[in-house]
C-alpha cells in the first residue's frame, strides 16, 4: 500500500478513537462539571419573583466550576497581556513570536528524545525554525506534530502539583494557566496548511484527526485533574481505562 492509503487507514482509526474520546469529554463536561446534578435543575429556577423583585437564578449553584477558576484567570492572562503590551509599545511583539517559535520547536526536540531520536541540532528565530533529526520512522509524525498536540509546559506543572500541593495552591493554579495561555496562542498562530510539519504527509485527514484526538484528550486529562480525587496520573489511568471500560464512568 501507498503512503496515502496508509494515511486513510490511520485517519480511520483516529477517527474511531475521537469519537471514544468524545465521549469520555461529554462524561466529564456535562456529568462532573458543568450540571453535575441534573435532577436539580428545573424551569423554576429562571423564574421572576416580583414580590421579591429579583431572579431565582440559581443555576450556578448546580455548577461545578470553581475549581477551574484560577485557572481559567490564568488562560486569560498571557493573550491579554501580550495584546496589551505590543497595542501599547511597551513589548516589540517580534519578541513573542520568537519566544513562541522557540517553544514550537522545543515541543519537536522534547517529544523526539522521548521517543527515542537523535537530535542534531536545533534552530529557531522569528516565525520560522528548523530540528535535525535521526531515528525510528515511525516516530516522526509524532514528533512533527508535537507543538500542535503536547501542551508540554502545562503537563509539567500539572504532573508537578500532583506530586507536591503547592502552599499557594490558586497562585500555582494561575501560572499553570499562563502556561495553557501560552500553548493555546501557539496553536492559534501556527496551525496551518503551510507547516511543513502539518502538509508533509499524504493526506491532511491524518495530522488534522490527530491534532483533534490530542485536543480532546487534553482536555479530559486538564479536567479530571482538577478533582480532588484525581491527580495527574490518576487522570490520565481514568481516561485510558474509561476507553475500554465504560463502566468506570
Amino acid at each position: 500500500m501507498n503512503g496515502k492509503t496508509w494515511g486513510y487507514i490511520w485517519s480511520a482509526v483516529l477517527a474511531v478513537l475521537l469519537l471514544a474520546l468524545l465521549r469520555e469529554a461529554w462524561h466529564v463536561a456535562v456529568d462532573h462539571v458543568l450540571v453535575p446534578d441534573w435532577k436539580a435543575l428545573s424551569w423554576r429556577q429562571f423564574a421572576w419573583q416580583p414580590e421579591r423583585g429579583v431572579s431565582n437564578f440559581n443555576l450556578l449553584r448546580n455548577f461545578n466550576l470553581g475549581i477551574y477558576w484560577w485557572f481559567s484567570v490564568g488562560v486569560a492572562v498571557y493573550p491579554l497581556a501580550r495584546w496589551l503590551l505590543v497595542k501599547y509599545g511597551l513589548v516589540q511583539k517580534r519578541w513573542f513570536t520568537e519566544e513562541e517559535t522557540h517553544a514550537h520547536e522545543n515541543a519537536h526536540r522534547l517529544v523526539g528524545k522521548l521517543l527515542g531520536r537523535r537530535i542534531h541540532s536545533i534552530h529557531s528565530e522569528e516565525n520560522t525554525g528548523v530540528v535535525m533529526s535521526s531515528g525510528k520512522e515511525w516516530s516522526r509524525p509524532f514528533m512533527s506534530l508535537a507543538p500542535y498536540t503536547v501542551p508540554y509546559l502545562t503537563l509539567f506543572l500539572l504532573a508537578f502539583r500532583a506530586i507536591t500541593v503547592p502552599q499557594n495552591a490558586w497562585l500555582f493554579d494561575v501560572v499553570t494557566g499562563m502556561t495553557f495561555g501560552f500553548h493555546l496562542v501557539c496553536f492559534a498562530t501556527q496551525t496551518r496548511n503551510y507547516q511543513t510539519d502539518i502538509n508533509r504527509f499524504a493526506t491532511l485527514w491524518f495530522p488534522y484527526l490527530y491534532i483533534a484526538v490530542c485536543a480532546v484528550f487534553n482536555f479530559v486529562l486538564m479536567a479530571v485533574t482538577f478533582w480532588a480525587s484525581k491527580n495527574f496520573f490518576k487522570a490520565l489511568w481514568w481516561i485510558v481505562a474509561s476507553l475500554f471500560s465504560p463502566s468506570l464512568c
